[in-house]
């Protein structure tokens, strides 16, 4: 009967190992498949060191003739990083909004309604990263989607949080 306790013991241990190795290993695992959200001062530093290349990329798709633009790396296989973007965006924007993608790591790049908004990071839940209102209102009701919307220490750029 000692022979069997132990063997028992022995057993419930490996088991709870393993448990524990498996709960870490996924832990882990959804750290790294999505990191925590970027906060709203580690986003401004990144706008103020990339002004001039956001701000170009902005004032060429706030174009009137350019309605609503979604620009991603989101494609039906999630291992093609392919960035689709329209071919009536001039290729020296089209350059740089590929450079955002790779250097910067950002998910997507859209337009609508009055803004431009670049997004940063995403979840199931959620999306955030930073947007440029163009029209010189500031929030209103286009912009009321958002969670969170806050200003910048650049005039027009906000920090935004969409559920």
């Amino acid at each position: 009967m000692d022979i069997f306790n132990r063997f028992v013991k022995i057993s419930l241990l490996i088991i709870a190992a393993i448990v524990a190795i498996f709960i870490l290993v996924f832990v882990l695992f959804c750290l790294i498949i999505s990191p925590p959200m970027p906060s709203k001062s580690s986003l401004e530093k990144e706008l103020i060191k990339n002004v001039s290349t956001l701000t170009e990329v902005v004032q060429s798709l706030k174009d009137p003739n350019y309605k609503n633009i979604l620009i991603t790396d989101w494609n039906t296989n999630p291992l093609d990083k392919t960035i689709v973007i329209p071919s009536s965006i001039n290729e020296a924007t089209a350059t740089q909004i590929r450079n955002l993608f790779k250097h910067l790591k950002y998910q997507a790049i859209a337009k609508e309604n009055n803004y431009i908004l670049f997004q940063k990071w995403s979840s199931i839940r959620a999306d955030s990263g930073i947007l440029y209102l163009y029209d010189g209102a500031g929030p209103n009701s286009n912009t009321g989607k958002f969670a969170t919307l806050e200003k910048l220490s650049i005039e027009g750029w906000y920090y935004y949080i969409e559920r």
